[in-house]
C-alpha cells in the first residue's frame, strides 16, 4: 500500500524531493525555536471546549447581571476575547463531543486497523506536543525539520480520531441493533448476559447522562444567583495575570459571562453526546428508534463542530473575485513584461493576489520558497514575514538604490495612500485608492552582455553586484567559461533581445548581435529549466546569482527557455502504473472466485 500511495503521488511527491534541500525550510529553524511552536498541555482544554481561550469570530458575550447577550468590549478596544494562546486558525482541533466518545469506544471496539490507529494517535500527539520524541524524529529522519510547527501532527492525529470513532459508532450501532435481546439469553445471539452485568451497564448509562445534566442545573442556578460565578471570577482574574493582558476581560464580570456560556454550551452538547452513547447501556428502546437515533447521532456529530468553528469560516461574495479594482486595471493596461512590488509597511495587494489578475509580482506566499531567492532579496532589504512563508516587499527608502531590485525588473511599486515614496527614480503615475510609483530606470526583463566576470559562489555574486554596480553591459556567471571571459570589442551597430513569447512553463526569445555574448533573462534559475538556441540545445548559466542566462554566437539567433523537469516525467510514469496496479487489483476482485463457482 506505501509503494501504491507513492506512485499515486508521484507527480507531486518527486518534484517536491528535488528541491526540498534548495527551500528556505532546509536547515533554517534550530530545535528549541521549533519545539516553541508545539502544543501545551492546556490545548487539551480547547479539544473540549473551543472558546476556552477566546474567539475572534464572536463579538458578543452573556451577561450575568442582565441575563442577555452583550457586544464584547475586550482590553486594547478589542471586539472579541483573545488572550493567553492562539486556538483559532491552524491551532484549533475541536472535532465535538460525541465523536470524542465515540473513540473512547472505538479504542475497545474490535476492527482490523485498531492497533494502527491507536499508534498513529499517540505518535502524532507525542510529536504535536513536542515531548522528547521529536528531537528524535528532528535530528534522525531526513527533511523532518522542515516541519516548522509541530502542532500540525494534529492532522493526522484528528484523521485517527475519526477513523477510531467511525469504529466506535459502528459498535454502538450494533449494540443498539440488538436492544433488549441482549438481556438473559439472546437466542438470536448465542449470548448470555448476568443480571448484574445488565444493572451495571443501566448505573453507568445513568451516569454519563447525569454528570451533564448536573453541570446544567447548576450553571442555571447562577443565572438567579450569580454572586459565586463573579467570586469565582475575581480569584481567576488575580491568580491567572494574563487573563487581563492582552484583548482580556475588563473586569470580573466579564470572565463570568463568558465562562459561563461556555460551560453551559458544553454542558449540553455534553448532554447530547452522553444520552447517544448511553443508550445500548440503558437498553430501555424498541428496536424501530435504532434508526432515529443513528440519524441524531448524525446530526450531532454535524452540529457540534459547526457551532464551534462556523462563524470563523469566513462567507463572501464570489463575484468579488470578478470585480477589478481601478490600480489592477491601471497596471493592466500597460503592455510589456515587467514585475510590480510593494513598498511600506502597510500591506497592499496581498502577495499572490496578483496572481489572480495576471500581474508578476516579486512578493509571494508559499510554503516552498527557494531559498537563494529569498537570500537574494534579503540582501536588498531583510525581510520580515520569510518565516511565515512570505516575500512581501521593501520598507527603507535605501532599498530603492540597491542594484540588486534593479535587476528584478521592478516597474511599479504599490504603496498605501498613507505613505509615499521621495525618490528622483520614481514618480507617482497612479493614486486612486493605492498610490503607484513607475520606475524611471527600468532593467529590461531580458538583454545581451558582453563582458563578463567570473565567480564562484552566489555570495560571491551578490558582493560582487552590491559593491561593482554591474549594469546590463557587464555581469557577474558562475563559474563562467573562459570564453565568456574574455574582451571582446563592443558591437558597433545596434543589437537586441526581444521577448516573442511568455508562458509559465516557457519563454522564446530573439537575439541579435555582432558579437558573441551572453543572453540575460531576470527569471529565476531552478532545476527542470533547459535552454535551447536555434532549436539545439544550450547549457544555462546561473548569472547575477539567481536568474538564467545563455550563450549564443554573433548574429540573429532564437532562444527559447522550457520548463521540462524530469521528476515530473517520472512521477507522471509512477501516476500511470498506479493507475494501472489499482485497475488491475479492481479487475481481479471482479472475476468470479472459486468458492463462488464451485457453489454455482
Amino acid at each position: 500500500m506505501a509503494v501504491l500511495a507513492v506512485m499515486l503521488t508521484g507527480p507531486q511527491l518527486l518534484p517536491f524531493l528535488e528541491v526540498k534541500n534548495m527551500t528556505t525550510r532546509a536547515g533554517e529553524a534550530s530545535y528549541d525555536r521549533m519545539v516553541s511552536c508545539a502544543l501545551r498541555a492546556e490545548h487539551l482544554l480547547e479539544m473540549v471546549v473551543p472558546d476556552v481561550f477566546g474567539n475572534p469570530s464572536k463579538h458578543e458575550t452573556f451577561d450575568l447581571r442582565t441575563r442577555s447577550m452583550q457586544p464584547i468590549e475586550a482590553r486594547r478596544g478589542a471586539d472579541f476575547y483573545a488572550y493567553g494562546t492562539k486556538n483559532y486558525n491552524e491551532n484549533g482541533f475541536y472535532l465535538g463531543l460525541l465523536p470524542l466518545g465515540l473513540m473512547v469506544i472505538g479504542l475497545f471496539a474490535r476492527g482490523r486497523y485498531r492497533w494502527f490507529l491507536i499508534g498513529l494517535l499517540v505518535l502524532s500527539l507525542l510529536l504535536a506536543f513536542g515531548t522528547r520524541l521529536y528531537v528524535v524524529f528532528y535530528y534522525a529522519v531526513p527533511g523532518f525539520e522542515q516541519v516548522r510547527t509541530p502542532f500540525r501532527w494534529m492532522f493526522p492525529a484528528t484523521f485517527a480520531v475519526c477513523c477510531l470513532a467511525a469504529m466506535g459508532a459502528q459498535h454502538w450501532f450494533a449494540a443498539t441493533g440488538r436492544g433488549p435481546r441482549a438481556e438473559g439469553r439472546g437466542e438470536e445471539t448465542g449470548d448470555t448476559v448476568s443480571p448484574s452485568g445488565s444493572r451495571l451497564s443501566r448505573i453507568v448509562g445513568v451516569i454519563l447522562i447525569a454528570v451533564p445534566v448536573a453541570l446544567a442545573l447548576t450553571l442555571l442556578f447562577l443565572i438567579a444567583f450569580p454572586s459565586p460565578a463573579h467570586h469565582l471570577a475575581e480569584r481567576a482574574l488575580e491568580s491567572v495575570p494574563r487573563l487581563s493582558q492582552g484583548n482580556g476581560f475588563l473586569d470580573a464580570w466579564d470572565l463570568a459571562g463568558f465562562m459561563w456560556a461556555n460551560a453551559m454550551r458544553f454542558s449540553l452538547f455534553a448532554l447530547a453526546a452522553a444520552a447517544v452513547i448511553a443508550l445500548p447501556l440503558l437498553k430501555t428502546w424498541r428496536p424501530r428508534a435504532t434508526a432515529v437515533a443513528g440519524l441524531f447521532c448524525l446530526i450531532l456529530i454535524a452540529a457540534d463542530p459547526l457551532q464551534a468553528n462556523g462563524r470563523f469560516m469566513t462567507q463572501a461574495d464570489p463575484g468579488w473575485l470578478d470585480r477589478v479594482p481601478p490600480a489592477v486595471e491601471f497596471l493592466r493596461s500597460d503592455s510589456g513584461t515587467f514585475r510590480i512590488a510593494r513598498f511600506g509597511r502597510r500591506m497592499v495587494l496581498h502577495p499572490n493576489l496578483p496572481m489572480i489578475y495576471g500581474l508578476q509580482d516579486t512578493g509571494g506566499y508559499d510554503s516552498i520558497i527557494l531559498a537563494e531567492y529569498a537570500r537574494y532579496v534579503d540582501a536588498i532589504e531583510p525581510q520580515r514575514a520569510l518565516w511565515y512563508n512570505q516575500i512581501v516587499g521593501f520598507e527603507d527608502p535605501a532599498s530603492l538604490d540597491s542594484p540588486l531590485l534593479s535587476l528584478l525588473n521592478i516597474r511599479y511599486l504599490l504603496v498605501d495612500p498613507s505613505d509615499e515614496i521621495d525618490h528622483p527614480d520614481w514618480e507617482l503615475v497612479f493614486s486612486e485608492g493605492v498610490k503607484i510609483y513607475r520606475n524611471k530606470r527600468e532593467s529590461a526583463r531580458a538583454f545581451m552582455v558582453h563582458q563578463v566576470e567570473s565567480v564562484t559562489s552566489f555570495d560571491e555574486a551578490i558582493e560582487r553586484l552590491v559593491s561593482e554596480h554591474p549594469g546590463p553591459a557587464r555581469t557577474v556567471v558562475e563559474n563562467a567559461p573562459d570564453s565568456l571571459t574574455r574582451p571582446v570589442a563592443f558591437p558597433a551597430n545596434s543589437e537586441g533581445v526581444k521577448i516573442t513569447r511568455y508562458a509559465h512553463t516557457a519563454v522564446e526569445l530573439t537575439a541579435s548581435s555582432s558579437v558573441s555574448g551572453v543572453v540575460v533573462l531576470c527569471d529565476m534559475i531552478c532545476p527542470g529549466w533547459r535552454a535551447y538556441v536555434d532549436g539545439r540545445p544550450a547549457d544555462i548559466l546561473r548569472v547575477n546569482g539567481i536568474f538564467r542566462g545563455v550563450a549564443v554566437p554573433a548574429g540573429q539567433h532564437s532562444v527559447a527557455f522550457r520548463f521540462e523537469p524530469a521528476s515530473l516525467r517520472n512521477g507522471l510514469i509512477l501516476l500511470c502504473l498506479g493507475l494501472l496496479a489499482v485497475g488491475g487489483c479492481v479487475a481481479v476482485s471482479c472475476l468470479p472466485s472459486r468458492r463462488k463457482c464451485e457453489r454455482s
